[in-house]
């Protein structure tokens, strides 16, 4: 199964940009971030997947999408506790007609922020398996949301890498903020960082076998 995880900052670089990049990409599932509202649902179409959104700032339509093969078995939204100031985030869970869970989420730009919402979201998942995280964590590897996280989850890029990892800027990437995070029963066999530029950040791909499938 390929996972893409793209903030694809509401298409300002281009929606064709965006719809070419997963279009070469032919994922299994997309998780974006920053995703305007209509935006998933054109990808969609464009792309051959089913659409699910998860709006964190409601009025905008703003917020977090997965895009599938097939519809989902299920949809959760959960609303992560908002911080005084700061924008409204959230995590999109959706469970696959495999039985695969995959979270969508969005961590914000406090250090104390991201680590109450990455236990929230570690305690909305608690013993569910097989188990996809995926998103802009806003944080490199040293931070301490992303090490909840891994202590948890199997960071993908850590176990079957190509490359840096690095994912912002797009156009000289520096720093790995987005990520793909899975379950210990989910085997990851390889994960790269796109070399297109279709946003200001670079989409991360991961390509895994969930237990009980074969490739």
């Amino acid at each position: 199964m390929r996972v893409v995880a793209f903030n694809i900052s509401s298409c300002r670089a281009g929606l064709d940009r965006v719809i070419d990049a997963l279009g070469e990409l032919d994922p299994d599932v997309v998780v974006l971030n920053e995703v305007a509202r209509g935006q998933d649902r054109a990808i969609g179409r464009a792309i051959g997947r089913v659409s699910v959104k998860g709006n964190t700032l409601r009025l905008r339509g703003f917020g977090n999408a997965v895009l599938l093969r097939e519809r989902p078995s299920s949809v959760r939204r959960l609303r992560l506790r908002r911080t005084r100031r700061r924008e409204r985030r959230g995590a999109l869970i959706v469970r696959l007609p495999s039985g695969a869970t995959v979270a969508a989420t969005h961590l914000g730009l406090g250090d104390e922020e991201r680590v109450r919402h990455a236990r929230q979201i570690l305690r909305a998942l608690e013993g569910v398996v097989p188990l996809i995280v995926a998103g802009d964590l806003n944080e490199t590897t040293g931070g301490a949301a992303v090490g909840l996280l891994c202590a948890e989850l199997t960071d993908a890029f850590a176990v079957a890498r190509e490359g840096s990892g690095s994912t912002y800027p797009a156009d000289v990437p520096a720093e790995r903020l987005d990520y793909v995070l899975c379950s210990p029963d989910v085997r990851v066999v390889r994960t790269f960082v796109d070399d297109r530029v279709a946003s200001d950040h670079r989409a991360v791909v991961a390509d895994l076998v969930l237990p009980g499938v074969e490739r």
